[in-house]
This record gives structure tokens, C-alpha cells and sequence, in this order.
């Protein structure tokens, strides 16, 4: 079996073991209280639904949910904005300098004395993160088996 495959083929074994659920939507859509149900130890359904009209889906309806309150497991929620941070504080003060300064089309140095008073606290949350991930995932608790 060739590399590409035996990637692929992990790819597959892995995504089998998780969901991945995208919730995106205006403000005020639900998307925020929806995360928060969907990552609570314990979901509340109800005894039965007005929604269904024959005794047949009811019936589905009712196995459904004796399925999800024996099997579930809550979502972690993770939320795009710390995502996003976690990225750029990969980068030093400087290259976030540099990045700003592309996509403001203006020049790095302008950028950086805008925010030398910012600088102190970016470097320490930067140092931090380089640090956690330098860790043994072993020692963050990450799971890769």
C-alpha cells in the first residue's frame, strides 16, 4: 500500500471516532447557545414530541432518545476567535508586525510603535504558547492513539 493510501486510510479510522459540527450563523442566530447544549455533560430531550403525528415516529422518535441519553458524550466547543489567536500568537511580535502591516498596507515599523505598549503582554502570551507547544502531548493530555 502506498504512503497516500495508509494516510488516507488513517484519515478515515480517525475522523470515524469524532464529529466535527460547524455551527455558524448572524448574531443572535443561536449558534452560541446551541455550542453551549451541545457541550453540556447532559441533554435534556423530551419525554416525547408534538411534532410527530402518527404513533409510528413517535415510536422512532422515543428509541432515538433512549439512544442519545445512554450514549452521550458532550461536544468541546471550540470557538473560531481562539483558534485564530492561538495562530497568530504563534508568530513574534515582529512577523505580527509584518502581518499587520500587509493587510493594513502600511509599513512594519508605523505598526510596531502603534503597538509598543501592547508588546510586553503579546510577547508573554507568545512565550506561552511557544512553551505549551514544545510540550510532550502526552504531558497537554492530547490523545493521538
Amino acid at each position: 500500500m502506498s504512503d497516500e493510501s495508509n494516510a488516507l486510510e488513517r484519515v478515515y479510522v480517525e475522523s470515524s471516532e469524532f464529529i466535527i459540527l460547524g455551527l455558524t450563523g448572524r448574531t443572535g442566530s443561536g449558534c452560541s447557545t446551541a455550542a453551549k447544549i451541545l457541550s453540556e455533560d447532559d441533554i435534556h430531550l423530551p419525554e416525547s414530541s408534538k411534532i410527530y403525528s402518527s404513533e409510528n415516529d413517535s415510536r422512532k422518535y422515543k428509541i432515538v432518545r433512549n439512544y442519545i441519553k445512554e450514549n452521550w458524550k458532550p461536544f468541546i466547543s471550540i470557538q473560531m476567535r481562539v483558534v485564530i489567536t492561538g495562530i497568530l500568537l504563534e508568530l513574534n511580535f515582529q512577523e505580527l508586525s509584518v502581518l499587520i502591516a500587509n493587510v493594513l498596507d502600511k509599513e512594519p515599523s508605523d505598526i510596531e510603535t502603534s503597538l509598543a505598549d501592547f508588546k510586553d503582554s503579546y510577547d508573554s502570551a507568545h512565550s506561552k504558547i511557544i512553551q505549551y507547544k514544545a510540550m510532550p502531548n502526552k504531558i497537554k493530555g492530547v490523545r493521538l492513539d
